[in-house]
């Protein structure tokens, strides 16, 4: 896990959408999609049910968002 998948993670999470997470980031969607891939590989869950009307946070992935929401923002007053 790293600060740019915690990023990825929010931006997804704010956006609904894998494709509007990669424009504001200026990456590609597969790139956005394998960092997010890996990040619930890790934790062993799934943070976003997929679908073609967009993405949205499992309960699982709101409780991440949340936690990574708050260390980015320690990061930041660092």
């Amino acid at each position: 896990m790293n600060i740019i998948q915690l990023q990825y993670l929010i931006d997804v999470g704010e956006l609904g959408s894998f494709t509007e997470a990669a424009k504001k980031n200026r990456m590609t969607v597969p790139t956005i999609s394998q960092s997010i891939a890996q990040l619930e590989n890790e934790l062993g869950v799934t943070l976003f049910t997929r679908s073609r009307k967009g993405t949205n946070s499992t309960i699982e992935g709101k409780i991440v968002i949340q936690h990574a929401l708050t260390v980015l923002k320690t990061i930041n007053k660092m």
